[in-house]
């Protein structure tokens, strides 16, 4: 009997050894990588702590990089520590320096091992300064709350000095929510912006941002952390008029004709009218716009068109030809390349180069980036990508729109007025 009850705690302490090491390589055991201070100086300490979420130092094995021996490395200690910001009791390996130089140098990678389990760190870069630094300081300037689907800006500025962030300072992006950055034009710098984040809630979860520890060119500086409340979409008050016109389908509203032209390229359109078919006839017709060189005619006709169609909103195509057309560019400005060698004795070889300086300019010009158009089916849109959220507005059949981003099913548009929604990608008529 004893022997039996030996034997299943020792399998009760394999199953729970097992379960342990599973855990373990299921969740990342590394905290965190600390300085103290953060902007070191030469002759003053400086300590370098590996922070870890094991709170048995004796079964941790750190294999620490070569350091540039500018540093000066003196000692090394580990010790159970509470780890922020959990205050849960971990291990902390602390590495003491005294930096005998000033500069830019970079610490390698740690290797951390526990119970047979290896993770590694990321380079980093520190800057040694020859004298005590005092890092600007960052605040953040934003609204009170924030509310699910509406747009919100939150700035980020500085009171003393100018910091420049890179490109990838924002590591850590909060789920649920939709962050656009923006920098500052050399103005807003002047006026102590920083940098501003753009926000739109997906959910009614508080909104954060962890501190953040960022190397400039300067040195290393503070972003402070960041919570606001997020409030639920107030849904909009129906509108006594709303539902009688929801109840005319839009296709019917359309009771003019296709309007009458000259030219038999509009035929396809005039077919696709007639069929009921309102937005996919304009999205032919902008195609053509688009595409033709000479689109005058064409401007003017697709104005009528949609005038037949009951568009309020209206969108100039920006001119972008077809591929042939700038390959026919290309080669005429290659021939009066080789006309201005077989000419440059002459005395009208400038004649050429004009020509070619006009025909490369021609086709920048389908190269330059342009806000994507589309026309839409009529519908209604939402605040946020969510079918169930606060309906924002609604729009007629053939409405063209910029479409801002995409999300998974759904699109971020918005239309001449001003006005953005979110509606299903289905509803677009791309052309």
């Amino acid at each position: 009997m004893e022997r039996r009850i030996v034997s299943n705690r020792t399998g009760l302490l394999i199953v729970i050894g097992i379960l342990s090491i599973c855990s373990l390589e299921a969740q990342s055991f590394l905290a965190a990588i600390e300085q103290s201070p953060e902007n070191p100086v030469v002759q003053s300490q400086w300590v370098l702590s590996v922070l870890i979420n094991h709170n048995i130092p004796s079964q941790v094995k750190v294999r620490a990089p070569t350091f540039p021996s500018a540093l000066g490395l003196e000692r090394v200690r580990t010790e159970s520590r509470r780890i922020p910001p959990t205050n849960v009791q971990g291990t902390a390996i602390d590495f003491f320096f005294k930096p005998r130089s000033s500069g830019r140098f970079t610490i390698e990678t740690f290797e951390i091992a526990i119970l047979g389990t290896v993770e590694k760190t990321e380079p980093f870069e520190i800057i040694v300064h020859r004298e005590r630094y005092t890092p600007p300081i960052l605040r953040w300037n934003t609204p009170q709350y924030l509310t699910v689907g509406v747009k919100s800006i939150l700035t980020l500025t500085v009171q003393n000095g100018s910091v420049s962030l890179p490109q990838s300072f924002l590591t850590e992006i909060p789920e649920q929510v939709l962050i656009e950055l923006r920098y500052p034009s050399n103005a807003e710098q002047r006026n102590g912006t920083v940098v501003q984040l753009t926000v739109i809630p997906l959910s009614a979860e508080p909104f954060r941002l962890n501190a953040l520890h960022v190397l400039t060119q300067n040195g290393s500086v503070t972003i402070p952390a960041l919570t606001l409340p997020v409030r639920p979409a107030v849904p909009k008050l129906p509108i006594p008029e709303e539902p009688e016109e929801e109840a005319v389908p839009v296709e019917k509203a359309v009771v003019q004709p296709f309007p009458a032209y000259s030219n038999n390229i509009f035929d396809p359109a005039r077919t696709l009218w007639e069929e009921g078919h309102i937005s996919e006839s304009l999205a032919y017709i902008r195609r053509l716009e688009r595409e033709r060189f000479f689109s005058r005619t064409i401007i003017a006709f697709r104005k009528e068109v949609e005038q037949c169609a009951n568009i309020l909103f209206r969108i100039n195509e920006p001119w972008r030809p077809k591929r042939f057309f700038i390959i026919l560019i290309m080669s005429l400005f290659v021939c009066s390349t080789i006309g201005v060698i077989l000419l440059r004795r002459s005395a009208h070889w400038f004649i050429p180069v004009v020509v070619g300086l006009i025909l490369a300019g021609i086709c920048i010009v389908p190269l330059v980036d342009i806000p994507h158009i589309a026309v839409v089916h009529a519908g209604t849109g939402y605040r946020i990508p969510d079918k169930h959220a606060a309906v924002s507005g609604s729009f007629g059949e053939g409405q063209p729109v910029h479409v801002l981003s995409e999300h998974a099913q759904w699109a971020h548009i918005e239309v001449p007025n001003g006005h953005s929604f979110w509606i299903k990608t289905e509803q677009l008529v791309r052309y």
